[in-house]
């Protein structure tokens, strides 16, 4: 049964990929995707992350945005766990100009063990971004509510590398029609240097739909240096 599960996955994953490559009158653009993640356990089953990452654009030569991720993570049985997190975003809209966006959102994330080798990821998001004020640039207010749904498929090749492969999809929620408005297919590598200090090495073809503009397919490597506390290494 996982195996048809995994059959269907990379299916999908293959699908979502021929279709974006063969959509028309899209943009390309390359870009970069540079992390720093921490995580402390605060108490028993509750504990801290928070990540920084900068994304670079326009075939890797200007930032578009920057983004610090902070959140709480409760641990409800082993492998199952949901958080509280609240993101502060800046993004680029001009030269001179970065507008400030706030994301708050709640993420329940499962991994289902296939055997000592293969095992799969999912994580579900419900995710709420603003604007609060009018700027002097003249953006009016602006808020969206979104779902994203992550699954990964996870191989194990020694016991410090690890590769996956996936596909996240992001819908728009309580509009007038529920839109897909984003998918990202996912590819990379996760070294091991030592218990808390590891390393992802990553490729992202991210795909946006049903936009005003900047309709595109962006080509995105990724580096994220990942650190844990030492009081989290009893919960691998």
């Amino acid at each position: 049964m996982p195996y048809r599960g995994i059959k269907i996955g990379i299916s999908l994953v293959a699908l979502c990929l021929v279709c974006s490559l063969r959509a028309q009158n899209r943009g390309k653009d390359m870009a970069g995707w540079f992390s720093l993640a921490i995580k402390q356990k605060i108490y028993n089953k509750l504990s801290y992350r928070m990540m920084g990452r900068v994304r670079d654009s326009e075939n890797l030569t200007s930032i578009k945005s920057y983004y610090i991720d902070a959140g709480l993570f409760y641990n409800i049985k082993n492998n199952f766990s949901v958080s509280v997190n609240y993101v502060y975003s800046p993004s680029k809209e001009s030269d001179t100009y970065f507008r400030t966006f706030h994301q708050y959102y709640t993420s329940i994330n499962n991994r289902f063990k296939i055997n000592d080798y293969w095992y799969l990821s999912n994580r579900i998001i419900f995710q709420y971004t603003s604007s609060f004020f009018i700027v002097d640039n003249g953006y009016k207010p602006y808020a969206r509510t979104d779902a994203r749904e992550k699954l990964m498929l996870n191989r194990r090749l020694t016991r410090a590398d690890r590769v996956y492969i996936g596909d996240e999809i992001m819908t728009t929620l309580f509009i007038q029609n529920f839109e897909l408005r984003r998918n990202r297919i996912y590819i990379g590598l996760n070294h091991k240097f030592t218990k808390q200090l590891s390393v992802d090495a990553f490729f992202v073809l991210q795909s946006t739909f049903n936009r005003k503009k900047n309709n595109n397919d962006l080509f995105v490597y990724g580096l994220t240096l990942n650190y844990k506390f030492k009081k989290m290494m009893d919960d691998e």
